[in-house]
């Protein structure tokens, strides 16, 4: 009897590793998009990595919070579904993120999730993933269960134009849910928090919702994974208020 209590608590202590599933969307990527499933979840989030994008498609070693935080994510009830980017090895640019041919990428793949499980689905862009979520909502007005918006672009620089701000693009009317989450702290000189009640309140939509998150970790760049901006040490809170929201909602 001790003999199969010491097993069965060793399997309590190392869990089975989350498998990834592969979707094949050669219609958007020459990479597939990654999912991490449990026949438990309530909803399903496609995930828009921020910066360069998905890359290469791995998973492993990759800071930006929607990963990082994906075990997180996994055990509040949710499926996960990571967008890749166009072509491996090659970063997306900010200019393609608005693109026709992305948003209807976009609307594709939501489509097949959808059709996995039926479950509410929803689009959440952190950073620069903001703006193609916000470009989908304003485009397929009404297509989506919602859009998460986290810590994303309010403010220009060489790179970032008028077009490619979540402040700008979401002026434009969408028949969806949305929710903001920003870091109240955030010291990236693209993503300052001070736009964001202006947003709000011009913000036209099924329903708004906002949610500032306070402090953080400051251990790597202003505009890094590992600083406010990234969510560190708010990895849990960030997560919380998207499940919160979800059940808000009554999907």
């Amino acid at each position: 009897m001790r003999y199969y209590f010491i097993i069965f608590s060793f399997l309590i202590s190392f869990p089975v590793k989350a498998q990834i599933t592969k979707i094949d969307i050669n219609f958007a990527s020459n990479m597939p998009l990654k999912a991490i499933e449990s026949p438990n979840a309530k909803a399903n989030l496609i995930m828009f990595i921020g910066g360069p994008g998905l890359k290469h498609g791995k998973l492993k070693k990759i800071g930006n919070p929607l990963i990082r935080a994906r075990k997180i994510f996994k055990q509040k009830g949710f499926n996960l579904y990571f967008f890749p980017n166009p072509k491996k090895g090659k970063e997306i640019s900010i200019k393609y993120r608005t693109t026709k041919k992305h948003v209807n990428n976009i609307s594709k793949v939501y489509e097949i999730i959808k059709k996995r499980n039926n479950l509410p689905t929803f689009l959440v862009g952190h950073s620069r993933g903001g703006t193609s979520v916000s470009k989908a909502a304003t485009v397929y007005v009404s297509k989506f269960d919602g859009i998460v918006v986290a810590a994303a672009l309010t403010s220009t620089s060489q790179k970032i134009s008028t077009r490619h701000l979540v402040t700008k693009i979401l002026k434009k009317e969408t028949d969806t849910h949305i929710l903001i989450i920003h870091p109240k702290q955030d010291a990236c000189f693209v993503t300052p928090f001070k736009p964001i009640p202006n947003l709000m309140n011009n913000l036209k939509s099924k329903s708004k919702k906002l949610v500032t998150i306070e402090g953080g970790g400051i251990s790597g760049k202003e505009c890094g994974p590992y600083h406010r901006h990234g969510f560190e040490d708010k990895e849990n809170e960030f997560a919380e208020a998207i499940k919160r929201w979800f059940l808000d909602l009554g999907l």
